[in-house]
């Protein structure tokens, strides 16, 4: 896994639908677009980016628990086509559980094995701000995706973005920050293409 072509997306538990979609998106554009897309496989905004990136491609996964268990285990069917289409990551050896503390030890592989850390939804207390924290603590770039400013959800994301994190809108702010401007975009719109065809 190399820096200059890893994204690592994360985000909420209780994610909302708006959040949801979002995150699936991003993994679809990013993975089309060659790059690894690295998430936790928690439920909510991990599990939708996870999903997304392997419409297009493979995507990596980094446990909180040994590599050899689903968790959540309502993910065993997620687990299985990562397993079988990407890769599945852990510190911890064959059949250790989750703890509460290996989380945030999780999380500082997730920011460390990418380019860049894109936190989707947060609320202020969060442990994705905590893997964006890391991320910019190991000199990486960090986004964040906005929200309605009432939303708690949302909370967390403005705050990133008022402190300076690239304001995410979809994959292609993703690419275009990892891999220049209109990175993955055709090179002719579509009318052109279709009369190429």
């Amino acid at each position: 896994i190399a820096l200059a072509n890893s994204v690592t997306v994360v985000g909420a538990r209780k994610a909302t639908g708006y959040g949801l979609e979002v995150a699936a998106s991003i993994g679809r554009e990013v993975a089309a677009a060659g790059l690894n897309v690295i998430s936790g496989m928690a439920l909510g905004i991990d599990g939708a980016v996870h999903r997304g990136a392997l419409e297009r491609g493979p995507t990596v996964a980094v446990l909180g628990c040994g590599a050899d268990r689903p968790y959540p285990v309502t993910h065993s069917r997620l687990y299985r086509q990562i397993l079988d289409r990407g890769l599945i990551l852990s510190e911890l050896p064959p059949g250790a559980d989750a703890w509460r503390w290996s989380f945030p030890a999780r999380n500082r592989i997730m920011a460390a094995l990418s380019g860049m850390t894109v936190v989707v939804e947060a609320a202020w207390r969060s442990g994705s701000l905590i893997t964006a924290e890391m991320a910019s603590d190991a000199g990486r770039d960090v986004g964040a995706v906005p929200g309605p400013v009432t939303a708690g959800a949302a909370a967390g994301t403005n705050e990133l973005i008022s402190s300076g994190a690239a304001l995410i809108r979809g994959g292609q702010d993703v690419l275009d920050r990892m891999l220049g401007p209109g990175a993955g975009q055709p090179l002719f719109g579509p009318e052109i293409t279709r009369r190429e065809a």
